[in-house]
């Protein structure tokens, strides 16, 4: 980054001093040295928002039998406990796959002179479909615990309700509307957000939506379009989630199999 109209004041050991006028990196020879740097070019803002999938859910649902499993990309046997991010294109971008514990992680970063907030989240179903009764099979690709995030922001599709719960603040169990509740950084900063959709039990297809601002210039980052849905699976999963009768990827063998065996394919 470079930095224009830079002015330095050299102090000599002796209490001499002189002027000097520099364009360089207010690097100064010498001991003794009094520098005062004078900017008079603000830095690039580095300010951004990004929305992805979270890939610490390790399980997702394929409406179909698991004899109809689509191949997923291979991974090294070294990760058999986490491949989620090895799968994050295929997850995302074949059909039939949907995410249980439906959410996205919200990504914020801002600069030195940056102030970078977060001003709403919604999702929005483009279509959904019944839950299948019994005729899914669960792929799980995380088998390892997973840190919290600072913030959790959750977002209703029955109600177009959305909180925002801060577990960084001083009330870290307590739920505030959003807006007017932001999350907001000022200055060298980041920070993640955890976004959690909760809907009815069907199967959506649609988009995460997330309206932010840089420095006042207003913009929108989403999770999903009509071209390239989102896709979740409604209503109370959590016996899904923790259920064992989920499929896993053999690397080993190229194959799917149905309570695989990781000490087998990467002992610890």
């Amino acid at each position: 980054m470079a930095i224009a109209g830079l002015v330095a004041t050299l102090v000599v050991g002796q209490g001499d001093s002189s002027e000097i006028t520099d364009s360089g990196n207010c690097n100064v020879q010498g001991s003794d040295n009094d520098v005062n740097c004078e900017f008079t070019e603000q830095p690039d803002s580095i300010g951004a928002v990004e929305l992805e999938i979270d890939w610490a859910y390790g399980t997702w649902l394929f409406d179909g039998p698991s004899s109809a499993l689509p191949t997923p990309p291979d991974y090294p046997v070294s990760e058999a406990y986490y491949h989620c991010d090895d799968w994050a294109e295929w997850l995302r971008e074949t059909p039939g796959i949907y995410a249980l514990g439906p959410g996205g992680t919200l990504r914020m970063v801002s600069g030195v002179a940056d102030q970078v907030t977060v001003t709403s989240v919604r999702a929005q179903p483009f279509t959904r479909d019944a839950f299948p009764s019994d005729d899914y099979t669960l792929i799980r690709c995380n088998y390892e615990a997973d840190g919290g995030p600072g913030q959790i922001i959750t977002t209703d599709t029955r109600t177009r309700e959305t909180t925002m719960r801060d577990n960084t603040g001083a009330s870290p169990n307590a739920e505030f509307p959003m807006p007017p509740a932001v999350v907001k950084l000022n200055g060298i900063d980041s920070a993640v957000a955890s976004v959690v959709v909760q809907s009815d039990h069907y199967l959506y297809q649609g988009s995460i939506i997330a309206e932010y601002a840089v420095n006042g210039q207003r913009s929108t980052v989403s999770l999903g379009n009509p071209k390239a849905p989102y896709r979740w699976a409604g209503g109370d999963v959590s016996d899904l989630v923790n259920s064992g009768d989920t499929w896993d990827w053999n690397p080993r063998e190229d194959t799917w199999e149905q309570g695989i065996d990781l000490a087998a394919i990467y002992p610890r």
